[in-house]
């Protein structure tokens, strides 16, 4: 189910980026979040056994570490920022409003993690 609303994240993502219907602050941090729930996502399908709040913080500490690398504008970084697929994945440009973002993604949706998967004792 996560991964169907990212999905559906994604294509608005993508539609807004063909056709460019959000105002700049807003497409800035609908990237961050979804960029957040998809590591999220991905994540919790590579490791289904861990709880949302082990999940919660290794893609918090994930997130801000990719925030962390684009104040270094160095050769091995710049030339991953070089094609499209480098900047989604690494980002270009540092911002403590990206923190906020990211941080909000991760609480959206390990919130929505927590109410869609069952509760067991140990995952």
């Amino acid at each position: 189910m996560l991964l169907a609303l990212v999905g559906l994240a994604f294509i608005a993502w993508w539609g807004e980026r063909r056709y460019g219907w959000m105002p700049g602050g807003v497409k800035e941090t609908a990237g961050n979040l979804l960029w957040a729930s998809s590591v999220f996502c991905v994540l919790g399908v590579l490791r289904p056994y861990w709880s949302t709040q082990l999940l919660a913080m290794v893609t918090l500490v994930i997130a801000l570490g990719v925030e962390a690398t684009q104040l270094y504008a160095g050769w091995p970084l710049n030339l991953i920022r070089g094609n499209a697929v480098g900047r989604a994945a690494i980002g270009t440009h540092f911002s403590v409003v990206d923190l906020a973002a990211l941080s909000v993604g991760v609480l959206l949706v390990s919130g929505m993690d927590a109410v869609v998967r069952p509760a067991k004792g140990k995952r």
